[in-house]
């Protein structure tokens, strides 16, 4: 299980018209936009293998709506839970652990506020798609991981206020959601020790990995370096042990 705690910017890429009259002759009063926010999330990772996992983001944000014409229309809380199964292409790589994934989203919003003279607010609940692309990166031995990610909503909404004489049907919002932040690996994330299995690896290989050069236990040295390693079956610890004396 991996568990996040990052930095969300939430970047709408609005489109849409607001319209006031009977939507047999309606009049045009501008083009929508939306504000950006930055908000705290939490989002955890479940691996399923090695490569494949479920994730799961939880946020809310807060944004505005404006008519080019007409100025404010008013504002907005959003709750977009967002499941998305992603693959990781090197989750062995004690250096950078890149991943793409897809899914769905369910935004729900709640408690507008509309401008003054256009009262009675709402926006349609809706579902949408997903695509994302991150990394994760290692941070030493520490079982904490540098994080980032991008992900892409494409979402749509209805907005009416003033008792439906202001509307604005199949808004597109279709934010980018950009996150950074540490991860903490929980509960034993498949590939968590990474830094044994590329040493055993690369014995085979007849390659080292840079951050441990040594040997595993009833090995041979590995590297020229004059450190030597001990692993546990859930962990590589550093630590001086006496070399093997020849009989």
């Amino acid at each position: 299980i991996m568990v996040h705690l990052n930095a969300l910017y939430v970047s709408p890429d609005a489109s849409g018209t607001v319209y006031t009259g009977s939507h047999a002759a309606p009049t045009a009063l501008g083009k929508v936009s939306v504000t950006d926010a930055v908000v705290p999330l939490l989002d955890i990772g479940y691996f399923l293998t090695d490569h494949w996992a479920v994730n799961v983001i939880a946020g809310v944000t807060h944004h505005s709506a404006h008519g080019s014409n007409v100025g404010d229309i008013g504002s907005v809380w959003l709750l977009p839970p967002t499941i998305t199964l992603q693959y990781h292409f090197m989750p062995d790589n004690p250096m950078f652990q890149p991943y793409v994934g897809a899914g769905v989203n369910y935004t729900f919003f709640f408690d507008p506020h509309a401008t003054p003279g256009l009262a009675k607010e709402h926006y349609k609940d809706n579902f949408g798609w997903a695509l994302e692309a991150g990394f994760d990166v290692p941070i030493a031995q520490s079982g904490f991981y540098l994080n980032v990610d991008a992900k892409k909503l494409f979402l749509s909404t209805d907005v009416t206020a003033a008792s439906g004489a202001v509307w604005a049907h199949d808004v597109r919002l279709d934010p980018w959601l950009t996150s950074v932040g540490r991860v903490r690996a929980a509960g034993g994330r498949p590939g968590a020790a990474v830094l044994g299995r590329t040493i055993g690896r690369g014995r085979r290989r007849g390659s080292f990995c840079p951050e441990a050069r040594g040997r595993r236990p009833g090995g041979r040295p590995i590297g020229r370096s004059g450190a030597w390693w001990h692993a546990s079956p859930s962990s590589l610890v550093a630590g001086p042990v006496p070399r093997p004396v020849p009989p």
